[in-house]
């Protein structure tokens, strides 16, 4: 066991396999050398009977006296130290602290569970660059559109600024990301024999899948509000989203009309998530189950939301006045008018959706 010296760690050479080589100066410390010849520090901590390694950053970056500094912190402190964590352990921090004082945290946690968590959740930290924010650019670009491309940047990049300002990473390695040119703002409404191919889809197809859809195109809500619904905000045919969890930072009252409560009212209740596959979570519809309706409804081109503005549109073409479709969507009021009144109109959504529920009911 050699004693760090910065000629001796300059003269290691990459072999036919990664090898690595332990400091006699700094116990605990090790240098890996990759068969490219990447040469990291790292350090083993132990945290009661278990022990981890700590990537402390890559020789000549990171220096030798630097490496024995982190190495010493992270061996007096190893539950405090972020070396070795996953970006998907900074989502959790990020998330405890933000995610109540964010108005549009919903969409931020629905760009992260779809897009970034699976190409990005298992990435280092520290090894966290730029080609990692272009190769996500792309392929949401590819099986999106350039403009939720750069969306998904716009909602994930905060992040990295978070992490930088807690000194988990010496800056947001994002913040010179080149994005796509922005596109207009979409407008996809599914076709009447485009819906009816999506009921008919969802009448027939069993639990949590088939239920959910049902329930996302006869209440018009966002995607997140109906995966995540839970018994306890139902009461009766009136189901509560509570203030915490929707985008207005208000409660928001869905009557839900005779289809859909017969519906939930012949589901088998797990837990209190009305639609979920594991104990104590919910289900998180992505991207998969949407190509797989498309391929068997044989539809092409829409997305989640498309449901709820096709669910506008449609009760705006059964008669419904605008004003009521806007309290039905559950969008804010910033009128002067609203900090008066408090009418719920509760009887007027109703008979909205109850329009809007016939179409996706069997004739």
């Amino acid at each position: 066991m050699a004693v760090f010296t910065n000629n001796f760690l300059k003269g290691l050479k990459p072999g036919a396999q990664s090898y690595e080589e332990r400091d006699g100066g700094c116990p605990g410390l090790v240098i890996r050398v990759g068969q490219r010849g990447k040469k990291v520090f790292e350090v083993v901590v132990s945290e009661g009977k278990r022990r981890r390694r700590v990537r402390l950053g890559t020789f000549p970056d990171t220096s030798l006296a630097t490496a024995r500094r982190l190495a010493a912190d992270a061996k007096a402190a190893p539950t405090e130290h972020v070396g070795g964590r996953r970006v998907a352990d900074l989502w959790d921090a990020y998330a405890a602290e933000r995610k109540d004082v964010l108005r549009s945290w919903k969409d931020v946690e629905m760009v992260w569970r779809q897009w970034a968590e699976p190409q990005l959740g298992n990435v280092r930290i520290e090894d966290l660059t730029l080609h990692h924010g272009a190769r996500l650019v792309e392929r949401v670009a590819r099986e999106s559109s350039p403009n939720r491309a750069r969306k998904v940047i716009r909602y994930i990049s905060p992040m990295l600024t978070f992490a930088a300002g807690r000194g988990m990473i010496p800056g947001n390695p994002w913040a010179g990301l080149s994005l796509p040119d922005g596109s207009e703002a979409r407008d996809r409404v599914l076709t009447r024999k485009e819906w009816d191919a999506l009921a008919e889809w969802a009448r027939e197809e069993a639990y949590p899948w088939g239920p959910f859809v049902l329930a996302l195109m006869a209440t018009a809500q966002r995607l997140s509000d109906v995966s995540e619904m839970r018994w306890s905000e139902i009461d009766g045919d009136v189901w509560t989203i509570p203030a915490g969890r929707h985008k207005s930072k208000q409660k928001h009252e869905v009557p839900l009309p005779a289809p859909v409560a017969s519906l939930l009212d012949n589901l088998t209740r797990h837990d209190d998530f009305v639609f979920s596959t594991h104990a104590g979570k919910s289900i998180w519809p992505g991207s998969k189950l949407v190509e797989r309706i498309q391929a068997a409804t044989e539809t092409a081109g829409w997305r989640y939301h498309d449901i709820r503005r096709t669910g506008a549109t449609m009760m705006s073409e059964a008669g419904v006045p605008r004003f009521i479709i806007e309290r039905v969507l559950g969008h804010t009021d910033r009128t002067v008018t609203a900090v008066y009144d408090r009418h719920t109109y509760r009887a007027e959504k109703r008979d909205a959706l109850a329009r809007l529920a016939a179409t996706v009911t069997r004739p």
